[in-house]
């Protein structure tokens, strides 16, 4: 059996980060369906151990206690959603008409100097979204998993049972807008689940620029002595013997 070297998992950190990196640029041109592949980038990076996971960084030992995040988080956001906010964009027909197209949107990178730094797991922890009925308010780790393991970043479930994630995905974040001057309705303002994990990924490249950094200067160091994709694997020394 196989396992990963160091220089293994510092190449896989290079692939998720560079996919990180593509999908949010991807998302800031208006392709907002990448949020699924940023929650999976993001939870393959440094996502909490689990039964059949282990992330690259806790992998690495870079999670022992010492990297933090820092958190973006608005507790003044209302109805608890602490990573976005909504944004009216103006426009106009060619025949007079006109409106405003109205969406979700994250707070962009300028908070992040600002901002909190958290242990990894308090800040995967951080209550960050609720939904308009909602009891409860989703952490980062549960928008994530949503996005995930529900929305299709690594499969795709056929129902969906979270009342929390049913009160964001129908019914809103608990903004609210009228389509027109004279509607007799309010609409829930869309791509809530979205814009936040657009967030999140503003904060996870923060500290991880450095490590990606290190870890691409380390691939440079290791081709001068040959072919790296050898040096990405060694043999366990916990195999058990072949049986001759």
């Amino acid at each position: 059996m196989l396992r990963r070297t160091r220089l293994g998992l510092q190449y896989s950190l290079l692939v998720q980060y560079d996919a990180l990196c593509l999908s949010s640029a991807m998302f800031d041109a208006g392709h907002r369906s990448e949020a699924v592949r940023i929650a999976n980038a993001i939870f393959v990076l440094l996502g909490p151990d689990m039964r059949n996971h282990k992330s690259v960084l806790s992998q690495l030992g870079v999670l022992d206690g010492q990297l933090t995040v820092p958190s973006t988080a608005d507790s003044r956001g209302p109805h608890g959603t602490a990573l976005i906010a909504v944004e009216a964009t103006p426009y106009s027909t060619d025949d007079g008409q006109g409106g405003y197209f109205i969406e979700s949107v994250p707070f962009g990178h300028e908070p992040l100097s600002a901002g909190r730094r958290l242990p990894v797991p308090d800040w995967w922890n951080e209550g960050v979204l609720s939904g308009i009925g909602a009891t409860t308010t989703l952490t980062r780790l549960q928008v994530v998993r949503i996005m995930r393991d529900q929305d299709g970043g690594a499969h795709l479930d056929d129902h969906i049972k979270d009342e929390t994630y049913l009160a964001v995905y129908v019914k809103g974040t608990g903004f609210l807008y009228k389509p027109s001057a004279d509607s007799e309705v309010s609409l829930p303002v869309e791509g809530a689940l979205e814009a936040t994990v657009r967030q999140m990924a503003h904060e996870v490249l923060n500290p991880m620029r450095g490590l990606a950094h290190s870890a691409r200067h380390a691939l440079r160091e290791a081709a001068k002595t040959g072919p790296l994709y050898p040096q990405y694997f060694e043999l366990d020394p916990a195999t058990p013997p072949a049986q001759s």
